[in-house]
C-alpha cells in the first residue's frame, strides 16, 4: 500500500495562515471595539499627512473611506440633464425676461415747470394809446400727471405767475402820459401731448391787474392813478420740446401774447 503524501504547496500554507490571522483579528476587534476604532482613526490621520517632516497635509480623494462623500462617476449624468443639453432652444419661444417692458410715453413726469417769457399786451380799455410790451414768468405744478382724460396722454396743472407790461402815450386830455400794468394770472392748464416733441394746452382762469398811470411832462394830476381789477384770462398755448427738460413756449389769448422758454424739473 502506498502512503499518501502530506506535503502541501507553499501557497496553500500562506493562504491558511492569512485566514487564521484574519479570524484572530476579527475576534480581537469584537472583544475590543473602542481600541479598534482608535486604530482606524489613527491610520486615517496618517494617510492625510504628507511625508514625514514636510508639514503638508494630504487631502483625501473624493469618495475615500472615512470622508463621508460618495464617489460619483463624471459620466453618470441623469437622463433629463442629457436631454436638456442636447435639445436646442426653440426659435418660436420668446426669450425669458425679468419684467415686462414699460410702455413708452410722450412726456416724462415732472414736479414743476418754470417759465420766463416776453409779453405783448393788447390795448383794450387801458389809459395808454398803444399796445404794451414787457416780461413775465410762470410756475406750473402738475396735479394729475396722467389724466384726467383716459385713452389719451394728457395732464392737468395749476399755473400762477407775474407779468409786467409798459405802455407809452396816454389818452387823458390828449397829453403825454405812460402806463404800467402788473398782472398776476392764476389759471388751470390742461396739457395734451401730441408727439414726444409737441404739446398743446388751453388755460382758463383769472388775471389780477393793477394799472398804474405815470405823470408826464404835460400831464395834469388826473393822469396819475392806480386801479386794481380782476379780469377773466384765457390762453391757447403750445410747446416745442428742445430736450428732456427745455421747451419753447408760446401763448395767445387775452389779455396778451407770450413767447418764452420753460424748464421742467
Amino acid at each position: 500500500m502506498r502512503r499518501r503524501s502530506t506535503f502541501k504547496p507553499a501557497s496553500h500554507l500562506l493562504c491558511w495562515h492569512c485566514v487564521r490571522a484574519l479570524a484572530a483579528l476579527g475576534l480581537w476587534c469584537l472583544a475590543h471595539p473602542a481600541q479598534a476604532q482608535d486604530d482606524i482613526t489613527e491610520t486615517q490621520n496618517e494617510l492625510r499627512e504628507g511625508p514625514p517632516g514636510t508639514g503638508e497635509l494630504r487631502e483625501p480623494a473624493p469618495g475615500a473611506p472615512g470622508t463621508g462623500e460618495l464617489h460619483r462617476d463624471p459620466t453618470d449624468v441623469p437622463h433629463a440633464t442629457l436631454e436638456t443639453r442636447e435639445t436646442p432652444p426653440s426659435s418660436s419661444s420668446p426669450p425669458a425676461t425679468l419684467s415686462s417692458p414699460t410702455p413708452t410715453t410722450k412726456h416724462a413726469p415732472y414736479a414743476v415747470e418754470i417759465e420766463g417769457h416776453l409779453v405783448w399786451q393788447w390795448n383794450s380799455s387801458e389809459l395808454a394809446q398803444d399796445d404794451g410790451i414787457g416780461v413775465g414768468f410762470r410756475v406750473s405744478i402738475p396735479v394729475i400727471q396722467y389724466g384726467p382724460l383716459p385713452g389719451f396722454e394728457n395732464s392737468l396743472a395749476v399755473s400762477v405767475g407775474l407779468a409786467w407790461a409798459s405802455f407809452l402815450g396816454c389818452r387823458a386830455r390828449g397829453v403825454a402820459c405812460s402806463e404800467d400794468d402788473f398782472w398776476v394770472p392764476a389759471v388751470a392748464q390742461w396739457n395734451f401731448f401730441i408727439t414726444p416733441d409737441i404739446s398743446l394746452f388751453p388755460e382758463l382762469g383769472l388775471g389780477f391787474r393793477d394799472a398804474v398811470a405815470g405823470r408826464g411832462a404835460k400831464c395834469s394830476g388826473d393822469c396819475r392813478r392806480s386801479a386794481l381789477e380782476i379780469h377773466p384770462a384765457f390762453w391757447l398755448g403750445g410747446r416745442f420740446h428742445l430736450g428732456y427738460d427745455l421747451s419753447l413756449v408760446a401763448r395767445i389769448g387775452t389779455p396778451w401774447l407770450e413767447l418764452g422758454i420753460s424748464y421742467t424739473m
